[in-house]
């Protein structure tokens, strides 16, 4: 039955479907609804804003692991695999929403609430880590090392 269905579909005989994400499952596209360009856009906008975000925790990272003491190192390596767990997560949640986005269900909800918590938690979480970690153990700077030689004195 439901192959005659898509077979049909494809050959323009009925109402056009798409197969979803189950196995022979149809759902079927209303051809006469619009979508709007705008609803493509915002899932592109927030996917990319995730990215972000993620690429600057990812950036900061580095700059941790490069210290070479192990405590940054750890701290770095952690929030590396916290980062690209979040990376993941967005572009899971952008092909959901792609999907949901083209199959014009008004009924479907495509705002997402755990995202911006996540992203949220991963960055006020590397803050704070950050900010413990360089009270912990301040930067030594020589400045003798960094300064330009003084003049010879003149008497």
């Amino acid at each position: 039955m439901w192959m005659c269905c898509i077979v049909e579909s494809f050959l323009g005989i009925s109402k056009p479907a798409v197969i979803g994400a189950g196995i022979g499952e149809i759902i079927p596209v209303v051809p006469n609804e619009r979508l709007e360009p705008k609803t493509f856009f915002a899932n592109e906008r927030t996917y990319v804003s995730y990215l972000k975000s993620c690429l600057v925790v990812i950036v900061g990272c580095f700059t941790l692991v490069s210290m070479q003491k192990l405590a940054a190192m750890v701290i770095g390596i952690v929030f590396i695999c916290l980062a690209a767990l979040m990376t993941f997560y967005a572009v899971w949640r952008y092909h959901w929403r792609r999907k949901l986005i083209r199959q014009g269900n008004p009924d479907v909800a495509l705002d997402d609430n755990v995202g911006p918590i996540l992203i949220s938690v991963l960055m006020i979480a590397f803050l704070l880590t950050l900010f413990i970690y360089f009270m912990a153990n301040p930067p030594r700077f020589n400045i003798r090392a960094h300064s330009p030689p003084l003049p010879p004195a003149v008497c």
